[in-house]
């Protein structure tokens, strides 16, 4: 999470805080709208007791869902959830040596059921974060990423 993204949180609390659990409320009022890890040094979203972040929300079905990303599509907020979460499961790394961004896949057993549905639809990942691609590194990114995806696919 960016300190900017932080920043916008906070000023978007007030129409959050009504959908989230009294537990994600008592943080968020607590302790601010981000939160610095020393391992592995970022700054990220708090995180409840059992390690959800925050700003997820329930639903009937079981299923959790960002309440900054409804918030944002139902057009309540003008800020979207970070991009470091938009991108999940995909994470940034920074080559040491030549400072290039790496993307790789974080596997979590929280996130099973999505990458079952994923299979059975046959959604390739870049497909799945597409949104979040575009928004970080831009259309001719995200094109160029899918003709190499089809070109190796191609060649497999």
């Amino acid at each position: 999470m960016t300190k900017q993204e932080a920043e916008n949180y906070q000023e978007i609390l007030e129409v959050l805080l009504p959908e989230l659990s009294e537990e994600s409320q008592d943080i968020l009022k607590n302790h601010g709208t981000s939160h610095y890890f020393s391992e592995p040094k970022f700054e990220g979203t708090p995180l409840r007791k059992n390690g959800a972040c925050v700003y997820l929300r329930s639903w009937p079905d079981g299923s959790m869902r960002c309440s900054i990303e409804i918030a944002y599509n139902e057009g309540k907020i003008n800020y979207n959830k970070p991009i470091s979460c938009h991108l999940y499961p995909l994470r940034i790394d920074r080559d040491a040596i030549t400072g290039f961004e790496l993307l790789s896949y974080h596997k979590w057993s929280i996130c099973s059921a999505a990458c079952q549905k994923g299979k059975k639809s046959k959604t390739k990942l870049y497909e799945f974060v597409k949104d979040a691609l575009v928004r970080k590194y831009g259309s001719e990114f995200y094109h160029e990423l899918e003709a190499l995806a089809i070109q190796y696919k191609d060649i497999n």
